[in-house]
């Protein structure tokens, strides 16, 4: 005959089975397990973090302004010399479909930070950094009719000169004709 139980601990100790030191020893390793695993997933997630961060600080992208595109255009043209007949058509808002041209347009577009080889343009940088006295909406969505995802797969100087002709052809273009022209002829003046 059992002995009567007298209080509730003596119940839960009987129900529970009896652990034996191998036992004891996998849960002890499991639990050490289990801590290093949280540990790696904290610095798993820090590190996410920190790459999220820094993609998004890379992406903190400004207008340029008159200054700053005047160096780009000066590095570019060192990177990719123009032949001085493509710079006197450019001067003309001519554009031929020649290479030299292609890889000048393309620096320059990249360096303002408008486009980029894997996204093409960006219309929402392109809309803020040539909206002059347009409204941005408008611009937008221009912009975003001139960029295309390359589906023909072409390069990206390519891919580039086509969204600048586009562009130049545009109510966009002609603003930025007329605002160049202008400074052209203060500067002529000086």
């Amino acid at each position: 005959m059992h002995k009567p139980l007298t209080n509730s601990a003596e119940c839960i100790n009987m129900r529970q089975p009896r652990l034996n030191n191998s036992v004891l020893l996998r849960v002890k390793t499991s639990n050490k397990s289990q801590q290093h695993t949280k540990i790696k997933m904290k610095y798993f997630i820090i590190a996410i973090l920190a790459i999220v961060a820094l993609a998004h600080a890379e992406d903190e992208w400004k207008v340029k302004t008159a200054a700053d595109i005047k160096v780009i255009r000066q590095e570019c043209i060192k990177e990719f010399p123009l032949s001085e007949e493509d710079i006197q058509k450019m001067k003309n808002f001519e554009y031929p479909d020649e290479e030299p041209v292609r890889k000048y347009l393309l620096c320059t577009a990249k360096k303002l930070g408008i486009f980029c080889a894997h996204e093409g343009y960006h219309a929402d940088r392109v809309a803020k950094q040539f909206k002059m006295d347009l409204d941005e909406a408008e611009v937008l969505a221009i912009a975003q009719g001139c960029a295309d995802k390359n589906e023909q797969g072409s390069s990206a100087d390519v891919w580039a000169y086509r969204g600048h002709k586009c562009l130049m052809a545009s109510k966009v273009g002609e603003k930025v004709k007329a605002f160049i022209k202008k400074r052209m002829e203060e500067a002529q003046k000086q």
